[in-house]
């Protein structure tokens, strides 16, 4: 594909401005309210709206929890932030795995951010898109351009990008309704003994680490996996997970809490790489040089997924084959680990 350079990410579209009489709704989250009046709009844009003040109850800033009462008159501004033109589109190379009109589908790669975050301002997928696609959905804000979903930085797949804000509303709402189907192939530590199983431990932020979840049976959110095992090698297993909820690291957290951690997941596992001495201990010392490292991040690929097209409604599947460094960490296995 050859790439369309800009020198910008798109103009917002000018805003509209909405005003609601709440005396026959009221009782009910402000989030909750305005979802309902506003079906095309997914609950994460509404709440994103309320935070930053865009959504009011009698001119005053409220939180998304606010409960509405009979007499509240309530403003909406649909704005897209005009520090949208900030984002600095970079020529960071993008794998297309399907593209049209509404929808953009991409095999991202391991290491590489889905958007900007605290100290990070570029080298992410975002200045990519912003560089490559003429046109993406402004729902999500200045810093997330088109991203309907994520991934997490060392884990590669498939991953969906809206085009149009209709599109991104309407993909959304998918994976809100848990109507999204996802399958990723993952590479984990010991062999597992049953073909296929679920996990259900429900997940919630760990305390100590807010970089991370845990494990939570008393205040987590609800988290369903289910697997199936692929092949098995001496210490190691490939599983298909199939997540049923989108908890965040919800598949790495519930196969760790298995016993069976993502190989080189350096969040959930004891090692944050996989060396070749960890497939085939026998006759190698440390320093030989045959002890090479094989893996430097988190064994998980989101290999495939499968949505109803946000313009037909057809449902489609698309997917990514495995990432190269994971296929040579099966290569060595099926060589040396059977």
């Amino acid at each position: 594909m050859t790439p369309r350079k800009s020198s910008a990410a798109p103009r917002p579209d000018p805003s509209a401005v909405l005003e609601f009489d709440a005396a026959a709704s009221s009782g009910v989250r402000l989030d909750k309210y305005l979802a309902s009046k506003l079906e095309d709009y997914s609950r994460t844009y509404l709440q994103n709206l309320v935070k930053k003040g865009l959504a009011t109850v009698n001119g005053a800033r409220v939180r998304p929890s606010h409960v509405v009462e009979p007499d509240d008159r309530i403003r909406v501004v649909l704005a897209n932030d005009p520090k949208s033109e900030q984002l600095v589109p970079q020529d960071i190379p993008l794998d297309i795995v399907y593209e049209d009109e509404h929808l953009l589908v991409i095999h991202k790669p391991p290491f590489l951010a889905v958007h900007p975050g605290a100290g990070r301002s570029s080298g992410t997928l975002v200045n990519a898109l912003a560089y490559h696609i003429e046109k993406l959905s402004q729902v999500a804000g200045f810093e997330r351009p088109g991203i309907v979903h994520r991934l997490d930085k060392n884990t590669s797949g498939v991953m969906l990008v809206a085009k149009t804000d209709r599109a991104h509303f309407k993909l959304a709402r998918q994976f809100e309704q848990r109507e999204v189907a996802k399958e990723y192939l993952a590479i984990v530590y010991g062999v597992m003994e049953f073909d296929s199983d679920a996990i259900g431990f429900p997940i919630s932020r760990h305390r100590a680490r807010p970089d991370r979840m845990q494990v939570n049976p008393l205040h987590g959110k609800d988290a369903l996996s289910h697997y199936a095992v692929e092949e098995r090698f001496d210490a190691f297993t490939l599983v298909r997970v199939f997540p049923k909820t989108g908890r965040t690291h919800q598949i790495r957290v519930h196969l760790a809490a298995i016993r069976h951690p993502v190989v080189a997941d350096d969040f959930y596992s004891r090692h944050r790489e996989l060396r070749f001495s960890d497939i085939r201990p026998r006759n190698l010392t440390e320093g030989n040089v045959a002890d090479r490292v094989l893996l430097r991040r988190q064994a998980l690929h989101a290999h495939r997924i499968t949505v109803k097209h946000p313009e037909t409604d057809e449902p489609v599947t698309f997917e990514a084959p495995l990432h190269d460094d994971l296929d040579h960490v099966l290569s060595a296995l099926r060589r040396h680990a059977k």
